[in-house]
């Protein structure tokens, strides 16, 4: 449906489901593992970011994704931006985070 390109990964929203699958170096979290390790295989196999979902739009920078998900709105970002997410955080998370002001 949609496939968008940052600096180090490569997010895509599936046709089938509108879930995402992300690929690429996960060496910030930018893949949504909860880790910083790639998944078993090696940086080209896609996985889906942890808790997301159906999404209706994503945003993917160089080390970082953020999606807008389907149900509720809510948007989620994790990987490293240099900025913090929420308030309790200071560089990005390795899982999705609600994003807050």
């Amino acid at each position: 449906k949609k496939l968008k390109v940052g600096g180090k990964l490569v997010c895509a929203q599936l046709v089938q489901d509108d879930h995402l699958r992300c690929w690429g170096k996960n060496t910030r979290g930018g893949l949504g593992q909860g880790t910083f390790t790639s998944p078993v295989g090696g940086k080209g196999l896609p996985v889906e970011p942890k808790g997301v979902g159906k999404v209706s739009d994503f945003w993917v920078g160089f080390n970082f994704a953020c999606a807008k998900q389907a149900t509720g709105g809510k948007t989620l970002c994790w990987g490293a931006n240099g900025l913090p997410i929420n308030m309790l955080d200071t560089w990005g998370s390795i899982s999705p985070l609600k994003v807050t002001p």
